[in-house]
């Protein structure tokens, strides 16, 4: 027997033991106890596409019954995929069922363990020139360098950080806050990057706008004279050095030292 074969109100019976009616015109298994499959999930010869899935293996099927008559001996199967193959008792379904139960727990315990552990590894932090300014988002502390010089994606990237020359500013009036940013990238910026833009376009600025053009400010805390003009971000630190997220009450405190645009 082929899938094409299949009729509507077929009574169908996977290895796993489950009765399933065919529902031709949804393109579905729908099962007595346990939700559906759709058809296009079966291969030809009725067997489940899924090779870790073998439980799903149309078995035999049925027409013109009931899910009541079936493995009754006065109706055989319209199609047994084997003949020798018996239908696993309600104890046997049963048991299966709570191994199968106890597995998806234990993996959803492990999945959370594993998410718990990730997150310890994150920080929160609120970030300039990344997508915007004053973006919140969340970090990998290991990869804080890279975040500096824009690279998301450092198990990809073929970029290391030796150049980089991580600084940090505390923030003033507050407990633990930071600046963090790359001294040589904004060494690059205000020594070469800006005078070659200025003496390219600089005239051409001034005579478009009536102002002189001006490097950008990404984070400015005028009490301690300190400016910088590249991407950084901040957050926390401990008293071991080590890079925290922030509260939920930090990110006001932040945000009049990093300008909008």
């Amino acid at each position: 027997m082929r899938k094409n074969d299949l009729r509507n109100g077929d009574i169908i019976v996977n290895r796993g033991g489950y009765l399933g009616v065919v529902l031709k015109e949804e393109e579905k298994i729908l099962y007595q106890y346990i939700g559906y499959d759709e058809l296009f999930e079966f291969n030809d010869d009725l067997t489940f596409d899924d090779e870790d899935y073998r439980d799903g293996d149309i078995m035999a099927v049925y027409r013109n019954n009931s899910f009541l008559e079936v493995d009754s001996e006065d109706d055989a199967p319209l199609y047994e995929r084997d003949p020798e193959w018996r239908r696993p008792s309600k104890e046997e379904m049963a048991a299966k069922d709570k191994e199968l139960e106890e597995k998806r727990r234990r993996e959803e315990e492990e999945w959370k363990k594993a998410a718990e552990e990730a997150r310890k590894d994150r920080i929160s932090i609120i970030a300039q020139q990344f997508y915007g300014n004053r973006t919140v988002t969340e970090i990998r502390r290991e990869e804080a360098d890279f975040f500096l010089r824009g690279i998301l994606s450092p198990k990809e990237s073929l970029w290391n950080t030796e150049s980089v020359e991580r600084k940090i500013v505390p923030v003033p009036d507050t407990e633990n806050l930071v600046i963090v940013y790359d001294q040589t990238q904004e060494d690059e910026y205000v020594k070469v990057e800006f005078p070659q833009r200025y003496a390219a376009d600089g005239e051409e600025y001034r005579e478009r706008f009536g102002e002189e053009m001006k490097m950008i400010v990404s984070c400015a805390i005028p009490e301690i004279g300190f400016e910088i003009h590249t991407r950084c971000f901040a957050c926390r630190m401990d008293e071991t050095g080590t890079l925290q997220g922030l509260g939920d009450d930090d990110i006001g405190k932040i945000v009049p030292y990093f300008p909008g645009r």
